[in-house]
C-alpha cells in the first residue's frame, strides 16, 4: 500500500529493535533493547550514541553522522519504512571480509 505520509514523516520516530540479523543469522537475545530516537530536526539518539541523520538524494538510504568524531558516519539501506516498521542494512567491508547487518524496528 502507498502511502501518504513523507518518508521523513514516516522516519522520525522512538523505535524499538524487534530483531538483529549478522549475514542472516538472528542475532537477537530476550535482553537485547535498542531504542533509536529519529528526531525531525535531523538529529538521532541511538543508546549512547547521538548524532545528524540525512537521507540520500533518492531517499533510499539514510546517512547517521556521530558527534564527536570517533565513530565515523555510516549509511544503511531502507528495506521497510512504514508508520510502524523500520528496517535498515548495513554492509560492513575491512580488506576482504563484509559482513551485513539488517536491523528491524517497530514504533513504540
Amino acid at each position: 500500500m502507498l502511502s501518504l505520509a513523507s518518508k521523513k514523516s514516516r522516519l522520525v520516530n522512538t523505535w524499538k529493535m524487534t530483531e538483529a540479523l549478522v549475514n542472516g543469522q538472528s542475532y537477537t537475545t530476550s535482553t537485547t533493547v535498542t531504542v533509536f530516537d529519529i528526531k525531525k530536526d535531523d538529529t538521532y539518539t541511538n543508546g549512547t550514541e547521538t548524532g545528524t541523520w540525512a537521507f540520500s538524494s533518492d531517499k533510499t538510504s539514510v546517512t547517521f553522522t556521530p558527534n564527536g568524531g570517533v565513530i565515523p558516519a555510516y549509511t544503511s539501506k531502507i528495506l521497510k519504512l512504514k508508520s510502524n516498521a523500520l528496517w535498515l542494512q548495513q554492509t560492513i567491508t575491512v580488506f576482504t571480509f563484509s559482513t551485513t547487518i539488517e536491523t528491524h524496528y517497530s514504533s513504540n
